[in-house]
């Protein structure tokens, strides 16, 4: 890479976008081994998040539908690849479409995706996350506590129901951090 090219991406982190600034809640539960194996990223934005996990060793796949925000994420990732010898991968993907991929993940992160879906896309969601999860992976989901559910026991059951029996849960709180306040659930596919 010749200095202008490398100079034309400096910019992502003078601006404070900095492919190594995650969700705090990631941080957390990465280290807490609640996120292992190969990793999807469900509306992963720029990038962050699949950026930080793939830097601690983590196979990152980040999905997106906006373009733009593809965009950066695979700038950040050719600049982490330069400077760290890693990086995600990113591409367009539907999390109603997950099958498509054609990939299995050890680890999911749905980060306030899950409920902007109605309920037969939500469905939908369900049938894909069971196609592209390994048994023994986990699911991270996070929704804003004034959505449609007033108690993480609420979300944690109507999940259950469309992911299905073999769904067990090893999470379900609410996070404050970063001046956010939500609720999250970590489930495991029990199917093995």
């Amino acid at each position: 890479m010749n200095n202008e090219q490398s100079t034309s991406y400096d910019p992502l982190l003078d601006d404070g976008v900095n492919p190594e600034n995650p969700s705090p809640l990631i941080v957390e539960l990465a280290e807490q081994d609640l996120i292992f194996g190969t990793v999807l990223e469900i509306g992963c934005g720029s990038g962050n998040n699949a950026l930080y996990l793939s830097g601690l060793g983590y196979p990152s796949l980040g999905i997106d539908t906006s373009m733009d925000e593809l965009r950066v994420a695979k700038q950040k990732a050719e600049l982490m690849l330069v400077r760290r010898g890693t990086c995600a991968r990113f591409k367009p993907g539907n999390p109603l479409h997950l099958y498509r991929l054609g990939e299995k993940f050890d680890t999911v992160l749905d980060l306030f995706d899950f409920l902007r879906f109605s309920p037969e896309e939500q469905k939908a969601y369900a049938f894909g996350i069971n196609k592209i999860i390994e048994p023994g992976g986990n699911l991270l989901l996070t929704v804003h506590p004034k959505g449609i559910y007033t108690t993480n026991s609420s979300m944690e059951s109507n999940i259950i129901n469309l992911l299905g029996s073999n769904w067990i849960t090893i999470r379900n709180e609410c996070y404050s951090g970063n001046g956010s306040d939500f609720m999250y659930i970590v489930l495991q596919n029990g199917q093995g």
